[in-house]
């Protein structure tokens, strides 16, 4: 039998000692080891819609058992739209929350619900998303390496502008309007009779300012918590020629990739802060529209007819070039009618 020098045994001892330290150690750090979710945002966090997001990390957080850890970044720390979009494309970044019209660049389908006056009213673009419709963007936009898992309200946008009231379209000859990226939106405000500069958010302000743009067209609780009154911009019309929804988007890869149980738990809460970010947003435009017309901010209705008129035919153009498939998700967007209600 083979007897043990001293020294070896307090070698192996110590060796024993430090495994065991070792592994306290990794159990200590395990729950370090949660995989994160960030989510890309370019809106301000005291924004409504950034409001349902930190709601939908509450959401996910509860649903997968606190086994994700989700960290935001508002007001475009990651980037603007476009970058986001292509950072959740490429897998940098797991959930983004952007605009359907810079999408659109990449989703051909989702230049649909950019057209000027496609929607009824808000509860109309509701059923529209939560339906078939829906359904055929989601699938739409996966060929282009993201996954559109819940839309957002958003609002019409509407023009403003720093020379005003706006009340019929040729009031807008000359004036050069702030779009966001979108062909639709650029054709848009130029039937209009106005030249449409596309534009980050970010530059807004100092445009205004400066007077690069005369005007720009959104929303407004997206203009108060930007505080666009103060550059001047204060003549607000309510055009309401578009009512192009948020959209939360995830990079495909990452979804895909994602267990059964995740990838449920993600959709529901996805949904789950859909309907309470509707909530929210009609609360607070409301709140939004008192609060500038105390700032200063002078609101005044439109010759609505004769800017529907400046737009008849736009879907025409757009059919033309995007098929019969773009035409029939027009047609079915036209058809979805009110629930029905039981006598």
């Amino acid at each position: 039998m083979t007897r043990c020098h001293p020294f070896g045994l307090i070698i192996l001892a110590v060796t024993l000692f430090s495994m065991t330290l070792a592994g306290l150690a990794g159990c200590g750090q395990e729950p370090n080891r949660k995989p994160v979710v960030k989510i890309g945002e370019v809106l301000p966090p005291d924004h409504p819609t950034s409001d349902a997001m930190a709601y939908f990390r509450q959401r996910l957080e509860t649903h997968t058992g606190q086994g994700v850890e989700v960290r935001r970044y508002p007001s475009g720390q990651l980037g603007n739209a476009g970058e986001l979009i292509q950072a959740c494309r490429t897998g940098d970044i797991e959930i983004a929350v952007v605009s359907a019209a810079p999408l659109a660049q990449y989703v051909t389908d989702m230049n649909v619900v950019a057209l000027p006056f496609i929607f009824r009213d808000s509860q109309h673009q509701a059923r529209v998303l939560d339906g078939e419709v829906g359904q055929t963007l989601r699938r739409s936009s996966e060929q282009a390496g993201v996954v559109a898992l819940a839309f957002m309200d958003a609002g019409t946008r509407n023009i403003m502008t720093k020379r005003g009231p706006i009340v019929r379209p040729e009031d807008l000859k000359g004036l050069k309007i702030r779009v966001m990226d979108s062909n639709v939106l650029r054709q848009t405000i130029a039937r209009l009779g106005a030249t449409a500069l596309p534009m980050s958010q970010s530059e807004v302000y100092s445009a205004l300012q400066s007077g690069v743009i005369d005007g720009w067209e959104n929303n407004p609780p997206t203009c108060l918590k930007f505080s666009m009154h103060e550059t001047g911009c204060v003549y607000f019309a309510w055009t309401q020629h578009v009512a192009i929804p948020d959209v939360m988007i995830v990079s495909k890869t990452w979804y895909e990739g994602l267990s059964p149980q995740r990838r449920e738990a993600l959709d529901r809460a996805a949904q789950e802060t859909s309907s309470h970010q509707r909530t929210l947003w009609a609360e607070y435009e409301v709140q939004a529209v008192e609060q500038l017309k105390q700032l200063g901010m002078r609101f005044n209705e439109v010759d609505a007819q004769a800017f529907r008129d400046r737009l008849d035919g736009a879907y025409d153009e757009y059919i033309e070039k995007y098929g019969e498939g773009f035409a029939s998700l027009i047609e079915q967007i036209q058809n979805t009618g009110s629930p029905q209600v039981d006598p």
